[in-house]
């Protein structure tokens, strides 16, 4: 829409989670002929392509050499924590990125495509309001991701340890979206259905 101002967005992937359930670098185990966290650098970069998308940061752990030797191959802001719980990755990716809306990405998450993350934008961009989320077509649940407005992102601030967000069933606008919202705890999670 020319003319129009866009709120900055700004992508954030969550990447320094242990993957204890796995048995290894579960983000550096291959599907479709590459590793996890691959596809997802591939779909958020793509975003940063559009007015009003910030280049894209990926969060991980100091001990994650392989996950950071990744990321540096994509045109992203890589973001180290300490901690490696959920709670610790969102109040840290938060707080660097103070005043701007977050879409935050889960790194596990390889089959989540750009045009959904593009529709939530859409949607927001049209409509801003303080959380965006999809609903996967066979999930009664809706999102992640999970886009979070300058004013819903301060939430993340005050979080700690491993619990994330937590978004009260019928808050913010679910978007019904034909997407795959699954993510990958265990081996045989790597096959898409």
């Amino acid at each position: 829409m020319p003319g129009v101002s866009r709120e900055t967005v700004q992508p954030i992937v969550l990447a320094a989670g242990s993957a204890s359930r796995f048995g290894s670098d579960k983000l550096l185990a291959r599907t479709e002929g590459r590793p996890l966290l691959d596809h997802v650098l591939a779909t958020v970069t793509a975003l940063a392509r559009l007015r009003g998308v910030a280049q894209p940061t990926v969060v991980v752990g100091p001990a994650h050499e392989g996950r950071i030797a990744l990321a540096r191959r994509w045109p992203v802001h890589i973001l180290v924590v300490r901690q490696a719980g959920l709670g610790d990755s969102l109040r840290v990716a938060a707080r660097s990125h103070r005043g701007v809306a977050l879409l935050v990405c889960l790194g596990d998450m390889p089959w989540v495509e750009t045009r959904t993350l593009q529709r939530m934008l859409a949607s927001w961009w049209r409509r801003p309001c303080g959380i965006v989320r999809p609903r996967a077509a066979r999930s009664a649940a809706p999102g992640p991701p999970v886009l979070l407005g300058r004013e819903a992102a301060r939430a993340l601030h005050g979080l700690a340890g491993d619990r994330g967000l937590r978004i009260p069933p019928g808050h913010g606008r679910v978007l019904q979206l034909p997407h795959d919202g699954r993510d990958v705890d265990v081996p045989a999670d790597l096959v898409r259905r």
